[in-house]
């Protein structure tokens, strides 16, 4: 039971942590954003994806907490000097594009659906009518 909960828990935050990249990314790309916010997501941006750290990631427990202390230390500070109106339209501009991403995998899952058996019967007719040929 506690292990289900932890689970939800961690799955909860890893969804919400998703969400919030694209919502820093939507206040970045933001006329209105100040450009010293952008430079600090920049700068997280630059030191999630290098491979040098502070703390390099072997080290067990504090090689992966010093990425998150800093990460989540300039994201905060460069949301906190963002306008709120512009938080508010990221945000908005966030659940749109949410929506539009999950029509756009249900169409590409029903073509790739169709295509799949459409293949499958194709490939089931062609052995049938040589199975057939062959006993004639």
């Amino acid at each position: 039971m506690a292990v289900s909960m932890f689970l939800d828990f961690i799955k909860d935050k890893a969804l919400f942590l998703k969400r919030e990249v694209v919502v820093a990314y939507f206040i970045y790309r933001h006329p209105k954003t100040p450009l010293f916010s952008k430079a600090l997501l920049f700068i997280a941006l630059g030191y999630a994806l290098s491979p040098i750290d502070f703390i390099p990631d072997a080290v067990p427990i504090l090689g992966y907490l010093d990425d998150i202390i800093v990460l989540s230390g300039l994201v905060y500070l460069a949301i906190i000097l963002v306008p709120r109106e512009v938080i508010e339209e990221a945000r908005k501009q966030e659940e749109e594009n949410v929506l539009n991403i999950k029509v756009k995998q249900a169409v590409l899952f029903a073509v790739m659906f169709v295509f799949v058996w459409t293949i499958v019967l194709c490939a089931f007719g062609f052995f049938l009518v040589r199975f057939i040929a062959e006993r004639i």
